[in-house]
């Protein structure tokens, strides 16, 4: 059994990092591995006045922090405190016997250094002989927004030249001056070839991520490709829904003038509310999501069937107010993972049309998991997830009718939907699984072990 030393920044608002970083502790904690998690929280550290120092410097040290590598230092040599000063912030999963927050590691796996640890960690494991590996769950070494995506438009700038050229657009929070800071780091650390000294490997969530972060000087010998899991929430969601389908696609094969008035129901045309298909979006409700452009979608093709839209963010008012005169869309705010699963497996479709080269999108996952097929821009890591007629549809970024026309073809075709449905959940069962992610995690783990 392994003793791993796992370090991670939290942002301000909590996100899909944190429940990953959390997840693969706990995971590695149930199979008998001892993780000692050590947080950096920008709620505690730089808000506030209290923060206000911490931020004032964060200009100077953002790129490499010596503070933050003497302590990586101790700790990984077992120290808990020196001179009175203790390390905070540390949980230990599982104990296995380990004398919790000592040393030694077998090996330490970072997710985000960003903006309080920086890549001085990776030289501390280095100098105390410890393997290191971390997850690329965005782009922030290749681009100072992190995301590829900036004023609505792929921004691929810094991926082949300088990170410089994106300050003047303050790519970063819409500001120059943060901008600069981070296109410092990646400036600074492509010019000392630190990536390719550490860490011992990185993950990519995807083989497109890969091949980005490739392209915009990472060292493809170092970066092995893990997907993120859901945990699984049980076959009888997937089952249920597919019984329904089975149902609706008896009755339009049967030809009957009956399975003709089940059929308008299906396309919205007529019939009871609870008749309809719904289609559903979850998550943010921002620009680089494309939310606009399902409402507009709805708006453009007077679709009957019913859009959902869960998740909450800064479009979502504008949003609510352009499509106030159109029942069929439906905002349901912030939904629990419960809430979520139930409107996934009642869907028609999960509607994901981000404009953006998204990490590894959880949702896609929840509604594999459930057997809800998805509908997907044909663009990054969701292109590749979620496969054109295999676990979903992908349509072009932006094109309304495009959308609609999709939209159309699985509220009528629920073999086509059956179809879909079955495979997207034999894909999570096949890749997205707790197992799975335990089994791909110890391979690449060992490897660097050996």
């Amino acid at each position: 059994m392994m003793k791993i030393l796992q370090l991670h920044n939290r942002y301000l608002q909590r996100g899909g990092e944190d429940v990953v970083a959390d997840q693969e502790a706990e995971l590695l904690a149930d199979r008998g591995h001892q993780v000692v998690q050590w947080i950096r929280d920008n709620r505690d550290e730089l808000a506030g006045p209290k923060g206000l120092a911490r931020r004032l410097m964060l200009p100077f040290t953002t790129h490499y922090s010596r503070k933050s590598k003497r302590e990586a230092e101790r700790l990984l040599r077992g120290e808990k405190q020196s001179n009175g000063n203790s390390i905070q912030n540390l949980k230990v999963f599982g104990s296995n016997g380990f004398d919790s927050g000592a040393g030694p590691y077998d090996l330490m796996h970072l997710h985000n250094f960003f903006p309080l640890f920086t890549p001085s960690v990776f030289d501390a494991a280095l100098q105390a002989g410890v393997p290191s590996v971390m997850t690329l769950h965005n782009y922030r070494l290749i681009h100072p927004g992190a995301t590829l995506f900036h004023d609505g438009e792929i921004d691929e700038r810094s991926v082949n030249g300088s990170a410089w050229r994106c300050v003047t657009d303050g790519v970063y929070r819409g500001s120059m001056l943060q901008t600069a800071v981070v296109a410092r780091m990646i400036e600074y650390h492509r010019r000392k070839g630190t990536w390719n000294r550490v860490p011992t490997r990185f993950i990519a969530l995807t083989e497109f991520a890969k091949h980005k972060l490739v392209e915009g000087g990472l060292p493809e010998e170092k970066i092995v490709v893990k997907p993120n899991y859901v945990e699984d929430p049980g076959r009888e969601w997937a089952e249920r829904r597919m019984d329904k389908l089975k149902g609706e696609s008896s009755k339009l094969k049967g030809g009957s003038p009956q399975s003709k008035a089940e059929s308008s129901k299906l396309k919205g045309e007529s019939g009871p509310e609870s008749q309809k298909p719904y289609f559903l979006f979850v998550g943010r409700v921002s620009r680089e999501k494309g939310v606009e452009d399902l409402v507009e979608t709805w708006l453009r093709g007077g679709l009957q069937m019913e859009l959902r839209v869960a998740g909450d963010g800064p479009e979502r008012k504008r949003l609510k107010q352009k499509a106030e005169k159109n029942p069929q869309i439906r905002w349901l705010g912030r939904l629990g993972r419960e809430q979520v699963l139930e409107e996934m497996a009642g869907a028609a479709a999960l509607l994901f049309p981000s404009r953006w080269y998204e990490g590894f999108p959880m949702t896609l996952l929840e509604a594999f998991s459930v057997g809800c097929p998805a509908v997907v821009t044909d663009i990054g890591s969701q292109a590749e997830i979620v496969r054109d007629g295999e676990t979903g549809l992908q349509v072009a970024v932006g094109e309304y009718g495009e959308m609609e026309e999709v939209v159309q073809r699985l509220a009528g075709d629920p073999e086509l939907n059956l179809k879909l449905s079955r495979r997207a959940r034999k894909e999570y069962e096949e890749r997205f699984t707790p197992e799975r992610n335990y089994e791909r995690l110890m391979e690449i783990y060992e490897e660097i072990l050996s």
